[in-house]
């Protein structure tokens, strides 16, 4: 039997969802739209808060004091590099760092009873991948109007 949470069960007390559309301009977050919904968030992309120990990105749902009361694992949102292409068969696909993306993303997040807002946050690797840099927090975004 997989450890792994199936698609189809749901976070408990969670029959809301707040879904936020945040557009990013380089290393600056806004909130576009916030709306409020009448659907279950699949525990399959949100769990239990535990020590996060791999590199990656992750929202955190928190109380008003800054506790978190649910972590949701995230691809990351902002794409950092872009893949191009090369007619040299020694090198034929290469990633380049993007100086300045835009853009827009979503994220739902179950509507608990005391939360007050959602963290995005990070954990990177060093280049060589074999230690851990701390984890940061890259935002924070109200989960009220």
């Amino acid at each position: 039997m997989s450890d792994q949470p199936s698609p189809d069960r749901q976070v408990p007390n969670a029959g809301r969802a707040v879904r936020l559309i945040i557009r990013y301009d380089g290393d600056e977050m806004t909130v576009e739209s916030r709306q409020r919904l009448d659907m279950r968030v699949p525990l399959g992309t949100a769990g239990e808060v535990e020590e996060v120990s791999r590199a990656g990105v992750w929202l955190e749902v928190r109380d008003g004091a800054g506790e978190a009361l649910l972590q949701q694992p995230l691809r990351d949102p902002i794409p950092r590099d872009t893949e191009v292409f090369s007619d040299d068969p020694e090198h034929s696909v290469a990633r380049i760092p993007t100086p300045s993306a835009s853009g827009v993303f979503t994220v739902l997040v179950p509507d608990l009873d005391g939360a007050d807002h959602v963290a995005l946050m990070e954990r990177s690797a060093d280049p060589g991948g074999a230690e851990l840099a701390g984890e940061r927090e890259i935002a924070r975004f109200d989960l009220h109007d």
